[in-house]
């Protein structure tokens, strides 16, 4: 199990899967000498339900099961910026409003929050998913965010809000798809293999297959990144790998099966006190912390186009995560905590679509459902005094967790000319299991819960066509926050079990235009309003604390972004592209009511600006400048320093060059780029034991070679 084996090599698990992976989609390839004798298959076109085609940046208005008319869902594609390495964040949004980073050294988790909802620790307010399912441990029990698929893999990310995420899950915020390249269609083989260096001790290396002959598809990659770190004791390594095999069974009929297993260890320096950061902002002061995740995960998924009018996809998916830590109880102890959870989830999921001719014109109307069990067993032990690090220790707590969650959402586009209305209803069904079997150090009693909800929850999105490939959109849609497991079972002492505690409940309201007036120009502006009612905090009662729905929140704002090619504004296309882009998000969010009124909610900045420009030609190569611009905002919901001696993070801004320059076009490529350009000194990220610095200005390079 990781963390009980420091010894074992890195590659333990996850490369022996991911070479598996690789190696078995090499025997499969056609024309690499395997057969005795060709075989010529009958050439297959197959008419898929997934997105095929998605140019950007938004989503079209019926596409695959899935209706966006009347919302706001914007796609980009990553193909138009150089390479991005050690999945920076900065860079892979630079197009996108109102997504809020908080940064971490290590590449390897995603910390985000968008329009000031939630704490964006681990994206808990978010539902980050892999080609259309989550990736997250328990997506309402501990629904945190420890795996991202490596962006070099990404052909693009879609960004779906308001009632467009309805139709994937309950949550406040919005769905953050990583969409992955499919198997390459035009070639029986192709491979690259891709090298970076960098400051730090970093190196990058992905590894990728693919190809398809006849009615068989297939890709797989390989990745490894490690660094060193700009503090003692923040080196980190991810192992992994994935494998997608398409089988196209008919003109009207695929399957695809994809598998992926990921292995990483995160070394934790400590983070640090406002005076702390201010003497040293790269002192260490937990020398042997980490952080150890691990997933393997499994999809198959039948897509069927029934009729020239109906289409339908079946999904199968199960996943087990482990995730482990050894953490010093506090920065001068000799003890340490060891924290493991482990999750084995599966379910199923499936959507229908059918278009009909109704009212003048083509009608749409989509129907889901998806069921998922989880069992998530929780332990910690603690380590003899004086023995820091230790892997042995005495048992503190042991919880079991378990989640049964069902739903069933449908939505249907009533299209009148140029006018489309789409109502959207989804019922949610949650279990939830919190047994407390051990707690040495707790003096109120172990809990011992069984929570059930049923929610409706209801949608609807407007658009109305101005001509000139612009659209009025608007959407109202209402969302969801279950109580997560610590939420209703916190593992401190003196801390009450959660008495009815009731799901956050949030109302969504946004209008907005957008559009293409050009092939080279495109622009989104909207104003939006969401009403969060029952927000979570903990309380005092008596001697002990309690979890509570503690008030309500608001939040308004404007979102506005474009882009425009000046080389195809002024007709010199053949030159490349050269594109100029930027977006800003303007936020008022104060709470209204309950014991936090007038404040502010946490990592809520006024202003969140992001511009850049970006130039590509297809003999020559990529070049991308961009800049991220947050106002200052606090990091705690009462506004209050804690311990960390300081109430807010202060204002930055941080700029990155990146350049993809081509030797051979196609064939072979030199990366180069410089992170945090103008050395920004700046933190985007505390907790309530401290700030985590972000680096100052780094550099990497290396090469790709594709065969």
């Amino acid at each position: 199990m990781l963390g009980l084996r420091p010894s074992e090599p890195r590659m333990s698990r996850a490369g022996r899967l991911a070479g598996l992976a690789a190696a078995m989609v090499w025997v499969m390839a056609p024309g690499l000498g395997w057969a005795e004798e060709p075989t010529t298959l009958e050439k297959v076109t197959v008419t898929a339900t997934k997105a095929a085609g998605v140019k950007g940046p938004f989503l079209p208005d019926v596409s695959g099961t899935h209706i966006y008319a009347g919302k706001k869902a914007t796609t980009t594609a990553l193909g138009q910026f150089p390479a991005i390495q050690q999945n920076n964040y900065r860079q892979a949004f630079a197009q996108t409003p109102g997504l809020l980073l908080s940064e971490q050294y290590n590449r390897g988790n995603l910390h985000a929050n968008y329009r000031g909802i939630g704490d964006p620790h681990e994206g808990q307010d978010l539902l980050v998913m892999k080609d259309g399912l989550p990736i997250v441990f328990d997506r309402l029990g501990y629904s945190t965010v420890y795996y991202q698929p490596p962006l070099e893999a990404v052909e693009r990310v879609e960004l779906i809000r308001g009632g467009g995420a309805l139709m994937y899950g309950p949550q406040p915020g919005p769905v953050l798809n990583f969409v992955t390249y499919d198997p390459p269609a035009e070639k029986p083989f192709t491979a690259s293999t891709q090298h970076t260096v960098g400051s730090f001790g970093t190196y990058n290396t992905f590894n990728q297959v693919g190809g398809t002959e006849g009615p068989f598809g297939y890709t797989a990659y390989q990745y490894h990144n490690h660094a060193n770190g700009p503090r003692a004791n923040e080196n980190y390594d991810l192992n992994g790998g994935s494998a997608k095999l398409v089988l196209t069974q008919t003109p009207e009929a695929s399957w695809t099966l994809a598998v992926d297993a990921h292995e990483s260890e995160h070394h934790e320096p400590g983070r640090l006190t406002k005076q702390q950061y201010e003497q040293d902002r790269r002192q260490t002061l937990r020398p042997h912390d980490r952080l150890e995740i691990g997933r393997y995960a499994a999809v198959l998924t039948h897509e069927r186009t029934l009729s020239d009018r109906t289409q339908a996809t079946v999904s199968l998916f199960g996943n087990y995560f482990d995730r482990f830590s050894l953490r010093r109880t506090s920065n001068t102890s000799t003890q340490n905590n060891l924290d493991r959870r482990e999750t084995k989830a599966g379910g199923v999921e499936g959507r229908l679509r059918h278009d009909y001719d109704a009212f003048g014109g083509t009608q749409t109307w989509t129907l889901g459902g998806t069921f998922s069990y989880a069992d998530s067993p929780r332990t910690q032990d603690r380590s003899a005094a004086g023995t820091y690090p230790s892997e042995q220790g005495a048992r503190i707590f042991q919880f079991d967790y378990r989640t049964i969650y069902g739903a069933l959402f449908g939505e249907h586009r009533f299209a009148f000319g140029k006018l489309s209305v789409v109502p959207g209803v989804r019922l949610d069904l949650l279990g939830q299991r919190v047994k407390e079997d051990v707690n040495t150090g707790k003096t109120s009693p172990l809990h011992n819960l069984n929570e059930f909800s049923a929610v409706p929850l209801v949608g609807l999105g407007l658009q109305y066509d101005l001509g000139g490939r612009s659209q009025l959109y608007g959407n109202v849609s209402q969302s969801f926050k279950p109580a997560q497991f610590d939420d209703l079972a916190p593992s401190g002492n003196n801390t009450l079990a959660a008495d009815s505690l009731d799901e956050g409940k949030a109302w969504t309201a946004e209008a907005g235009v957008r559009g293409t007036p050009a092939p080279w120009a495109s622009y989104d502006a909207s104003v939006f309003l969401t009403d969060y009612d029952r927000y979570f905090g903990t309380v005092t009662v008596g001697s002990n604390t309690q979890r509570q729905n503690v008030g309500r929140a608001r939040y308004t704002g404007v979102d506005v972004g474009g882009a425009v090619d000046l080389l195809g504004w002024l007709k010199r296309a053949h030159l490349g592209a050269l594109k100029l882009f930027g977006s800003a998000s303007l936020l008022s969010a104060e709470f209204v009511e309950g014991p936090l009124k007038n404040g502010e909610p946490a990592f809520a900045p006024d202003h969140l600006l992001r511009v850049g420009t970006a130039y590509q030609h297809p003999r020559w190569g990529k070049l991308a400048l961009s800049g991220t611009f947050v106002g200052d905002h606090y990091w705690a919901d009462n506004n209050a320093a804690g311990s960390t001696g300081t109430t807010g993070i202060p204002a930055y801004g941080v700029w990155d060059l990146t350049g993809e320059l081509f030797l051979r076009p196609g064939r072979a490529a030199l990366l180069v780029g410089i992170n945090n350009l103008l050395d920004e000194t700046y933190y985007s990220r505390v907790r309530s034991d401290g700030i985590e610095p972000v680096p100052g200005r780094s550099y990497y390079a290396g090469m790709r070679v594709t065969f």
